[in-house]
């Protein structure tokens, strides 16, 4: 962690030997006003190789290292009179855990996407083969009972209305069943 102890106009009090070597990278030089290095970290005129960004509202460097910095302001008030105090902190492991973690929710939402479009497909894919089923149940029954009333129609025998009339009726009621798929056996009896 590096420290930093100002006074309010900004000169410094008090600076551990890891905020100077901080400063040395980000600014170029070991500064010698708190205000100063902490307004340069504000608006971002860092060294080449280094990066300013923002994390939980807070100033964070990515230096060159693959490092990254969090750089926190605090006033204090001790015996009537005010310090500024800054530090800075090492959340590298943090700001790469949050990094991946953005990536793998990107990558989520991705193929969240994909999925509900997969999902659309097999529900028109779905339909689409409930409607070949009945289709195909359609022209079976229709087949099925067209063949049996040209059958009645050329065999020698006397037309039987009543016969005839049943064969209309089953054949709507039997278009209007929602069966499933019955087993051959009782397919091949019918």
């Amino acid at each position: 962690t590096g420290v930093l102890f100002s006074e309010q106009d900004g000169f410094i009090l008090l600076s551990n030997v890891q905020m100077q070597k901080l400063m040395s990278v980000i600014s170029g030089g070991i500064s010698y006003n708190g205000n100063h290095f902490y307004e340069l970290l504000t608006k971002g005129n860092v060294e080449p190789g280094c990066q300013r960004s923002e994390f939980e509202g807070q100033i964070v460097c990515l230096l060159p290292d693959e490092t990254a910095w969090m750089f926190t302001r605090t006033e204090l008030q001790i015996k009537r009179k005010g310090y500024i105090q800054i530090t800075a902190t090492d959340i590298t492991k943090r700001w790469t855990l949050t990094a991946q973690l953005l990536r793998q929710e990107s990558e989520l939402k991705i193929k969240g996407e994909k999925l509900s479009q997969t999902i659309d497909r097999l529900h028109i894919l779905s339909w689409e083969r409930e409607t070949q089923k009945a289709k195909m149940r359609a022209h079976d029954i229709l087949g099925q009972r067209l063949t049996l009333l040209l059958r009645t129609i050329h065999s020698e025998q006397a037309l039987d209305y009543d016969l005839l009339r049943s064969f209309s009726q089953e054949l709507l009621d039997d278009l209007k069943a929602n069966k499933s798929v019955s087993p051959p056996q009782d397919e091949l009896d019918t």
